[in-house]
């Protein structure tokens, strides 16, 4: 993201926000509400416009200038390439409520990577016992505890073999006791995996433990940009103690 601009009214959401992330880098974003850390999510999975700047995911523009100066999204077949690279994770699931756990994870695999039932079958089923809901193959979301459903979310968007994963604060919907198993999966996935994770969370014992990097966003600028070892232990902005010093003493 190259000077990155983003209002909504008179509100500015992002403020010429410059951010590169590189392959495989687990990358940590935090920052009180407001501060633009779900919008730069919602940018790259371009379900969401920017006013100015350039965005590129793995080197293609999601965003062009028309003939009038004006942003516009790029091609469709341009589009549908970036968006089949891009995988995100919801706060608030987002499953097929009339679809099987089954159903949810092979129905896109079938119809955007064209694969036969079978292999769309395979993977599902190996997915399913990576976050370990392989016994809830025919079951639906509503007989699906909040965790589960969220498995079930992580596992339908591995389904389609994404380079680049987003998690948009995924246990926020979650019971306190729901949240370990979910935060499980992504510490798994974070070691065993190759993927370009973009994390927005409010656990900062969590994002410690699975980031490479940390970047502290407050409206909608980087205050600091580090590894986990420095913002939590010896954050060199003020912004960023005052922000973690608030978060130790809510607990």
């Amino acid at each position: 993201m190259r000077r990155v601009r983003k209002s909504y009214g008179d509100l500015l959401v992002l403020d010429d926000l410059d951010l590169q992330v590189p392959p495989s880098q687990k990358l940590a974003l935090i920052g009180p509400s407001g501060s633009g850390k779900s919008t730069i999510l919602r940018i790259l999975m371009t379900l969401e416009r920017v006013d100015s700047g350039q965005v590129l995911i793995d080197g293609q523009a999601v965003w062009e200038r028309d003939h009038r100066g004006r942003q516009v999204p790029a091609g469709s077949r341009r589009l549908r390439e970036i968006r089949s690279k891009v995988g995100m994770v919801f706060q608030q699931f987002n499953l097929f409520p009339h679809m099987t756990v089954l159903k949810n994870l092979t129905v896109a695999p079938m119809r955007v990577l064209r694969l036969s039932r079978d292999t769309a079958r395979e993977r599902a089923l190996a997915l399913l016992e990576k976050v370990g809901l392989l016994d809830k193959i025919d079951s639906y979301p509503a007989q699906l505890s909040g965790g589960q459903k969220q498995r079930v979310a992580i596992a339908r968007a591995l389904a389609m073999q994404p380079r680049i994963m987003l998690f948009d604060e995924v246990t926020s919907a979650l019971d306190p006791e729901l949240v370990g198993e979910v935060l499980q999966v992504l510490e798994m996935l974070a070691q065993e995996s190759d993927i370009t994770m973009l994390i927005v969370t409010h656990h900062m014992g969590f994002a410690q433990d699975i980031a490479d990097r940390v970047v502290f966003l407050d409206r909608g600028r980087i205050v600091e940009d580090a590894a986990p070892g420095i913002i939590f232990s010896q954050p060199r902005k003020a912004r960023t103690r005052k922000f973690l010093g608030s978060i130790l003493a809510a607990r």
